[in-house]
């Protein structure tokens, strides 16, 4: 027997997501920056976007200090049901988490406009 799953509970079950991985070097500056995930390039450039637009329009400011250390993770997701953006990060500080963003994201706008030479 078969059973029919509703189409909004088995939307709610959909998200997309990939992870940042970024590498510091001594000097305290992005020595690599790698993703893997399940979204295109563009697919992570417009979920960033989104994101960091959304992050810097809110004036919002973290007090935490950030943890110093020669690698973070950021995992990011995308539910696509209503739009929202889940962030966690291993970097102590949402300042922080959103400057490695923003790197990424300038990083992924450069290799997307090589491609399309």
């Amino acid at each position: 027997m078969t059973t029919l799953v509703p189409e909004l509970i088995t939307k709610r079950l959909i998200k997309h997501s990939f992870e940042i991985n970024v590498t510091i070097d001594e000097s305290r500056h992005v020595s690599s920056i790698a993703s893997k995930g399940d979204l295109s390039k563009e697919g992570m450039r417009s979920v960033l976007e989104i994101y960091i637009r959304g992050d810097i329009g809110s004036g919002r400011k973290d007090p935490r200090k950030a943890i110093e250390k020669n690698a973070y993770t950021i995992k990011v997701e995308w539910h696509p049901e209503n739009d929202g953006i889940v962030v966690e990060s291993d970097t102590g500080n949402d300042s922080l988490t959103l400057a490695l963003l923003m790197k990424y994201f300038d990083q992924l706008e450069e290799e997307i406009k090589l491609e399309e030479i």
